[in-house]
Parts: C-alpha cells; structure tokens; sequence
C-alpha cells in the first residue's frame, strides 16, 4: 500500500497523512468547530479526547486532510474485535452477518469535515481511502452509522457504494442508518440490472416508519434523489424469479 503520508493529495495544497498522538489538539480544536457549526446536535455524534486518543494511538486508524497547515478533515477507521472476537457493539451484528463473519468487520466510526472546506468531496474521498486500507488489512464488511437528518453525509457513503441495510435508534436513542459494504462483492447497480427483476421505490428521507416497513421486507437503500422538493431515499429489492417469466438471453 503507498504510504498516504507522503502523497500530496491535491492542486489546492490539500495533503491526507495517517494521524499520529502529536494531532490530538488539532484534532480535539477541528471537533469544537464542527460542533458549533451543527444545526442539530442529533446530526453528529462529538467524540471526546479518549476516543480520539485511543484511535490516534492505533496505527492507521486514524486519517486527517490538510490545507497547508491546518488540519480540515478527519476519518477515524475502527476494528469491532479483540483477539478475534467480535465486541458486543460489532455493527454486524445489526443487520445480521453470519458469527463467522462479525471478526471481518470494519467500522468507519466517523468522518468530519470543516465547515469551510464542504462541498469538495473530502468525504467521500477519506471513506475510500479508508476502504482501501480495512481491504488491505483483510477486512471486507465495512460499516458505519449516518442520521437520517444528514442526507448529505448519506448520499456521500451511498456514492462509495455502501448501503443502506437497517434503521436503528443508537447514540441516547437517536436514529440512525446502518450502512454496509461488502468489499468482496460486486453491487449490480438496478439500472444495470439485465433481466429486470429489481423492485424500486422512493421513499421521503424522514419517513422513518416506512423506510423500517422496507428494511424488514429486504429492500436496501442505494441513492438519495430531490423529488418536487422532497429528499427522497430510493429502495431496492431482487424480485423472486416466476417459473413463468421468460429467461434472459
């Protein structure tokens, strides 16, 4: 794997390097703008000084964007196992991997982004980064959590090919969307989909109710769309193949 530490990132001066102890004040300054920038404290849970410590002290874990000198984004990457047994708060365990499986999954625990630098796609670009490191370090159910009130941050991990497979209140019972990627299988987009058999529907974002009708019923959410001025989650489902239905060439 190359070495991030040394890789410019971009033309705008922009540079992404692994995160060592000695960024723990950057890191802890960058969470108290974030916080104040929030127009709901339920969309992003704040994380203290012991976590961030805890995941700077792990090799890797812990990624960071910056512009010049100044630290303006961060992803954290977590392992949900300890001498390779998962631990009681293993995302998979939610949307019901096999046991077998909760030891190959990874949690992305968090991205942040400054609120000066939004909108340059510095969240997505950290999840693949961090997607490629849990692929290298043999880890290929990678999860993470996004509330329903921040479409953005959703459709940014939808775009990196996560789904949406459960709804679940979590954080001082504060929903939120399980995500799930399995980076050893080929997501068929529906457009793509040959034969026709995928089922789809749109549904409003902050239909909760609805959206666990469609979780409990198979459906998974792949995209977010603005219909008539409503952010919609659009839901998709493989039909059952019909003895009768014809078979494709």
């Amino acid at each position: 794997m190359a070495e991030m530490s040394s890789l410019p990132y971009d033309s705008l001066n922009r540079e992404m390097k692994f995160l060592e102890m000695g960024y723990l004040p950057e890191l802890m300054s960058l969470e108290a703008i974030i916080a104040e920038s929030l127009p709901s404290r339920e969309i992003f849970l704040l994380h203290d000084q012991d976590f961030f410590r805890m995941s700077v002290c792990k090799p890797n874990s812990a990624i960071g964007v910056f512009s010049g000198e100044d630290l303006i984004a961060y992803s954290i990457l977590r392992i949900p196992c300890c001498f390779s047994q998962p631990m009681p708060d293993n995302l998979g365990v939610e949307i019901y991997l096999p046991p077998e499986d909760l030891i190959k999954v990874a949690h992305i625990q968090a991205i942040a982004v400054h609120p000066d630098h939004r909108g340059n796609s510095l969240q997505r670009k950290l999840a693949r980064a961090h997607l490629a490191l849990a692929e290298d370090l043999g880890y290929h159910h990678i999860l993470c959590t996004v509330s329903p009130k921040n479409p953005k941050s959703l459709s940014n991990m939808l775009s990196c090919g996560f789904r949406i497979e459960a709804l679940r209140p979590k954080f001082l019972g504060w929903f939120r969307f399980i995500l799930h990627k399995d980076l050893k299988k080929f997501h068929l987009s529906s457009a793509r989909d040959a034969d026709g058999r995928v089922e789809q529907i749109a549904i409003s974002i902050s239909d909760l109710e609805g959206q666990l009708i469609l979780l409990e019923s198979g459906f998974k959410g792949f995209k977010i769309e603005a219909q008539s001025g409503i952010i919609k989650v659009l839901y998709e489902k493989s039909r059952s193949i019909d003895e009768n239905d014809p078979i494709p060439d």
